[in-house]
């Protein structure tokens, strides 16, 4: 019979969550699988064994495969950037664990965990989505209020949309007087943009629903007047089009958005590779470009009231400061659910420096600043395993490695937006210390923002009160005697003391874990 040890691996791997691979070191040949690895890859432990690891992974990464595996096994860390092949043929990304090597019938293995991260993969290119979409949105806002001409302003929302972002091109067009009822574009850019000329030249846009081109979004959206959108083009759909619009193009989603360009039907298109490109943040953001040219329109008809013209940039301003402030609280509530064990963190950090600073006498503009920084001042962490995040254990060196570069990760998403405060860069030094002994750049006292400094405070202090995955909270009186023991080394020392004041003597309550929902207000 079998010892108790024994049944406990062999019912381990028979039932572990993980897909299990156990492999020759040196032939890497696979030497046996669990069932969840035969499920995962839809061939039979039989089928497997005997077989290359690169085998696993499709073609084109084979190579580096080979190249990388003996590295992994010597210096064992969590492994991302490849994919694994089903026995139908489908490819999907994995994250791959292996363990160190060891002794077996006088020869050498080694054991891998693998996970289908097609889910988080997914999550996060549409986080990376709402982020462009962000971008363009701020940007296009501020050609609206610096626009020249009519022509200049719908151009300048076209090349904002597709500026650094996923999108192949960005149409606007009109339903014109022809006969035909061909569409005339008058604005158009994107990285795509000459071989969509060239198509639009054999393919005359229309808005005809029995013209080949006026099936498509553009032609639906201009004769319903209402958003249209194609998730994937690659699935059957009320859309129909030349199939060179998602072949040579490669095209897989679309948006066409209509609008009125003076007394005429008008429609913004966009173009984008990715299927499900346009979620309902992205579709937000476009209706209200889409509004914006209609009132950026008027303006030029108005150019006489200039005191109505300066009003309605005021307005613009404004729903861009709210915009961008709604848009952020969604995308740090979008990223804490990559890290469970601190849901809420970026929100009560946030409220923690803002009152910090208000108790300093900062102007209201400047703590909001310091409150949209705070919110999203883990932002970089998008780019972390969520594995990492959440270990409950110490980091090897890799790992603390890989979690020192978000906030320069979380500068280079924020730095593009055009805030009117320096966001993205108290997002980039809010790790920064006192002593010089921070990162990224070890800068040293007032070298640092104020905003960073007052952030690091309140961040240390959100930190040592609540619950992590590798020790429980201190609680809020240790928390307090933490910060104060860091006063004048790694923190500063008079934001320390207003801070420790506010809770201890004006009665400042620690905020309570809810949603970032009225954060700003």
């Amino acid at each position: 019979m079998k010892g108790p040890a024994a049944r406990l691996h062999e019912l381990s791997w028979q039932y572990a969550r993980e897909a299990i691979f156990m492999a020759d070191v040196d032939t890497r040949e696979i030497a046996s699988a669990n069932p969840q690895a035969e499920k995962l890859l839809g061939y039979s432990e039989q089928e497997l064994l005997g077989q290359p690891i690169e085998h696993l992974h499709p073609v084109w990464e084979r190579e580096r495969v080979r190249d990388s595996y003996r590295r992994a096994i010597e210096a064992p860390t969590l492994v991302t950037g490849f994919h694994f092949q089903r026995k139908d043929g489908t490819v999907f990304p994995v994250e791959i664990s292996p363990s160190e090597s060891f002794h077996a019938g006088g020869r050498l293995f080694a054991v891998a965990l693998v996970r289908d991260i097609s889910e988080l993969v997914s999550r996060d290119a549409q986080l990376a989505t709402k982020a462009f979409a962000l971008r363009a949105y701020a940007h296009a806002t501020i050609a609206l209020s610096r626009a020249r001409s009519k022509g200049h302003l719908v151009q300048a929302v076209c090349e904002a949309i597709t500026r650094d972002s996923p999108f192949l091109v960005a149409f606007v067009g009109i339903d014109g007087d022809h006969p035909k009822r061909l569409i005339r574009l008058i604005a158009q850019a994107g990285p795509s943009l000459n071989a969509v000329k060239k198509i639009f030249k054999r393919y005359k846009l229309s808005s005809d629903e029995k013209a080949p081109t006026g099936k498509g979004p553009t032609g639906f959206a201009l004769r319903s007047g209402t958003v249209q959108v194609a998730n994937d083009t690659q699935v059957d759909g009320p859309y129909v089009w030349p199939r060179e619009f998602s072949h040579r193009l490669a095209v897989r989603s679309v948006i066409a958005v209509p609008f009125r360009f003076e007394k005429r039907r008008a429609c913004l298109s966009v173009y984008s590779s990715h299927p499900h490109a346009f979620g309902p943040d992205v579709v937000d953001a476009l209706e209200n470009l889409a509004t914006h040219i209609e009132v950026g329109i008027r303006q030029f008809r108005q150019r006489g009231r200039l005191h109505t013209e300066r009003r309605e940039r005021e307005a613009a301003q404004r729903d861009l400061t709210t915009a961008l402030g709604r848009v952020v609280e969604a995308l740090a509530v979008a990223m804490e659910t990559r890290d469970p064990y601190t849901v809420g963190h970026q929100t009560r950090v946030a409220q923690i420096a803002a009152a910090i600073a208000k108790e300093m006498g900062w102007p209201e503009h400047q703590i909001e600043s310091l409150s949209l920084a705070a919110l999203v001042h883990d932002v970089g962490k998008i780019a972390i395993p969520a594995e990492v995040l959440a270990n409950p254990r110490k980091l090897t060196k890799a790992q603390w490695a890989l979690i020192q570069e978000h906030p320069e990760i979380g500068y280079q998403i924020l730095k593009d937006i055009p805030f009117r405060w320096p966001v993205a860069d108290i997002v980039r030094q809010h790790h920064e210390r006192q002593d010089g002994s921070g990162y990224p750049f070890g800068l040293k006292g007032d070298e640092i923002l104020p905003g960073a400094r007052i952030l690091a405070v309140a961040d240390t202090l959100e930190a040592y009160y609540s619950h992590r995955p590798y020790r429980p909270g201190y609680g809020l009186d240790a928390a307090l005697l933490e910060i104060e023991r860091q006063a004048g080394i790694q923190l500063d020392s008079q934001i320390v003391h207003v801070c420790t004041s506010m809770f201890r003597e004006r009665g400042f309550v620690m905020p309570q874990l809810h949603a970032a929902e009225g954060h700003l207000k």
